[in-house]
């Protein structure tokens, strides 16, 4: 995906709850707070090692640490994945990714700061991390992040049709899911 200049193949904006095989490994003796807290540590790493792990001293690090700070949105962390496939994901904990290939395509401030906006939306909602979506569901998830990215943008001093931009640049979603997407967008913002 590129922001401005659409080349590359492109990325589905995503939730991602990682599966994981249970460890059968707990603290003994642990609270339940601590035990998820333990699966939740298994499924990020796994998360990690599956997209190639990550990259700690990424030169896009600092910004994307100092632009996930601007959205005052408590308890979230960014990291770089090291593979060129170009996607953005969160966790439910809400660690927020991107990978090397995303980085390389998105070139404004303002695209950046989409991704991050539409990512940090998934949070809302803990539904969107649910196993098991049909693909009606997926599409509406995607929308519905896409509406809370433009809250978010407006927030924090951005164009809030940057989110369009940037769905105007993918090339690679599930046929009509652009259209579907730009066109709710459009009459949340109240634009032609």
């Amino acid at each position: 995906m590129r922001i401005l200049k659409c080349l590359a193949p492109t990325i589905l904006l995503t939730c991602c709850q990682p599966s994981y095989k249970q460890n059968t490994f707990t603290p003994q003796n642990s609270e339940p707070a601590a035990q998820s807290q333990y699966h939740e540590e298994i499924a990020r790493e796994e998360f990690e090692r599956k997209h190639g792990g990550t990259i700690p001293n990424h030169p896009s690090l600092s910004r994307l640490e100092s632009m996930l700070s601007k959205f005052q949105i408590p308890n979230t962390k960014v990291s770089v994945l090291n593979t060129y496939h170009p996607n953005a994901y969160v966790l439910r904990t809400g660690h927020v990714y991107f990978t090397k290939g995303v980085l390389n395509d998105v070139d404004s401030e303002e695209g950046i700061a989409a991704l991050i906006a539409h990512e940090l939306s998934h949070l809302d909602d803990p539904e969107n991390f649910a196993p098991e979506k049909t693909f009606e569901e997926k599409l509406e998830i995607e929308v519905k992040a896409d509406l809370g990215a433009t809250a978010l943008l407006l927030k924090n001093g951005y164009n809030p049709e940057a989110i369009i931009k940037l769905l105007n640049c993918l090339k690679e979603q599930p046929e009509g899911w652009p259209e579907a997407r730009i066109s709710r967008i459009k009459k949340h913002l109240n634009i032609q």
